[in-house]
């Protein structure tokens, strides 16, 4: 609990990114979010109707390793 965690949504292309199933680790980046490859868990998945999907990142701050970047 004492490590610093951020939510980011986003909506991509479902054709694309279909294969993530919640609970996934991933690495995310995102140039205008400062993001570059910060480990993240896949929260959530919103399947719309008009072809995105929405993706709810959870990503969890590691001082050790985020400094490496």
């Amino acid at each position: 609990f004492a490590l610093a965690r951020r939510r980011v949504s986003m909506l991509v292309p479902e054709g694309e990114w279909a294969w993530l199933s919640r609970g996934d680790v991933v690495t995310a980046s995102w140039e205008p979010l400062g993001l570059v490859d910060q480990v993240a868990l896949v929260e959530a998945l919103e399947w719309r109707s008009d072809g995105l999907l929405g993706i709810r990142l959870v990503l969890v701050e590691d001082p050790a390793r985020d400094a490496l970047v």
